[in-house]
């Protein structure tokens, strides 16, 4: 990283000459655990599921999309820079609604991704990537023609994997994908029959 780079800002207090090049180490668990904490309200992870192995791509990603949201509060901010890096990388997450003239901006550039993108982390978190494959969950999302919400991929999973006599509750899934327990229970009565 550079010296002038936004975030290293403090190091050109240090007087290190501009342009020069630093190595840092940042604790990026850490990094983590604070901002999951500071927009709680704001933004819901998959919470215990959350792998450390993308931690790390997580915080490259926030480093990116947050040179372009532009606010006064740190908070929405950082909720909105946690929303599309989350969003990017395939991790299903929720904002809250916010009044927001950078988000509505950024929702717009963005256009909405396919259930697929979040299949890998889908079937990793849940422990199911050994039992069902990507192809199988595809062929029968397409069956159906409300295939845009993270309810139905999870009842898909859901369906699925007890067709193939694996354990998986419910409340994991709902947990996961982040959506409601009661929305997931009735898209599974709806979709059950159809796939």
């Amino acid at each position: 990283m550079k010296v002038t780079d936004k975030c290293l800002k403090p190091l050109q207090r240090l007087n290190i000459p501009e342009g020069s090049i630093v190595e840092l180490e940042i604790n990026t668990r850490k990094w983590f655990e604070e901002i999951t904490e500071k927009t709680k309200d704001l933004v819901r992870l998959p919470g215990k599921y959350f792998p450390d192995y993308l931690i790390d791509k997580l915080y490259v990603e926030y480093l990116h999309v947050i040179k372009r949201v532009k606010s006064s509060k740190k908070e929405c901010k950082d909720a909105v820079a946690l929303f599309f890096a989350c969003r990017k990388l395939g991790i299903p997450c929720k904002i809250r609604k916010i009044s927001y003239r950078s988000l509505r901006k950024l929702l717009e550039e963005t256009p909405p991704l396919p259930l697929t993108h979040y299949l890998n982390f889908v079937l990793k978190s849940l422990e199911i990537d050994g039992v069902l494959r990507e192809a199988e969950v595809i062929e029968a999302l397409k069956k159906l023609r409300d295939c845009t919400s993270l309810t139905t991929l999870g009842a898909v999973l859901y369906i699925l994997a007890n067709r193939k006599k694996v354990c998986l509750t419910q409340k994991k899934i709902s947990e996961v994908l982040v959506v409601t327990p009661t929305g997931l229970r009735k898209k599974i009565k709806e979709i059950k029959g159809k796939i």
